[in-house]
């Protein structure tokens, strides 16, 4: 889609580059304002809206849970813990591929399993690398909360995005389960959107400084490749 590639076009600019009539084109944007595939700003220029965002995630789930298969298990066998990988439904995180871990006392986390973005690294990492105007299309009036250490309001979610984003990954201590910790990364497609996100999980008694240092590398390592693996799949399909 035109749009896609550019922040923002006026009607002219929409007309000219698909050879329509202003009439013509400016009934088809009004078409796809009502049904939320394009915003129109308030000089008078359109963009993607939310509904057109929300398509183009959906048709990377497939595609990332297949492409990031070997790197989700290298992960596993480098760090010995729970490796997840989850998209944004909504403003829930659903689990794609979720793997064991090699320690007898591991967090137990299923494939189809989801949860509410506030309460996991996960979600933190996805919703950092979205812009302002998507967040505040997705935020619930109430959120989800399952104990002390949850967050619990639009004010809190949104200052610890500002800090994921400053981090360059999400970390949760105990927001879902009190025992429980993890640090996420997000992978992008080759237009910089979140495809995805990948999270380190384990008990908390072995989440310690070392312990986020050693992930943090690891997940470098698998987030890049990934993404390598995306930008390849995007330009054979092109």
């Amino acid at each position: 889609m035109l749009l896609s590639r550019h922040r923002a076009l006026t009607l002219t600019a929409i007309s000219d580059r698909l050879d329509r009539s202003k009439s013509g084109m400016h009934s088809i944007l009004s078409t796809l304002r009502d049904r939320g595939f394009v915003e129109r700003m308030p000089g008078g220029s359109y963009r993607l809206g939310t509904r057109a965002w929300d398509l183009g995630r959906a048709s990377f789930s497939f595609e990332i849970g297949e492409l990031a298969k070997p790197e989700l298990e290298e992960l596993e066998q480098r760090t010995g813990e729970s490796v997840l990988l989850g998209v944004l439904d909504g403003f829930d995180v659903v689990y794609l591929r979720t793997l064991p871990g090699k320690h007898p006392v591991r967090v137990n986390v299923q494939s189809g399993e989801r949860q509410p973005a506030n309460l996991t690294s996960t979600g933190l990492a996805l919703l950092a690398q979205l812009d302002d105007r998507q967040i505040q299309a997705l935020l619930p009036d109430d959120f989800t909360v399952n104990n002390d250490q949850s967050i619990k309001s639009k004010s809190e979610l949104l200052t610890e995005i500002a800090q994921t984003r400053a981090r360059g990954y999400g970390a949760m201590t105990g927001g879902w389960h009190p025992d429980v910790g993890g640090i996420a990364r997000c992978v992008c497609d080759p237009d910089g959107n979140p495809a995805g996100a990948i999270c380190v999980s384990a008990p908390l008694y072995r989440v310690d400084n070392a312990w986020r240092a050693m992930v943090k590398a690891e997940l470098d390592v698998a987030v890049q490749s990934i993404e390598k693996a995306l930008a390849s799949a995007a330009g054979t399909i092109k």
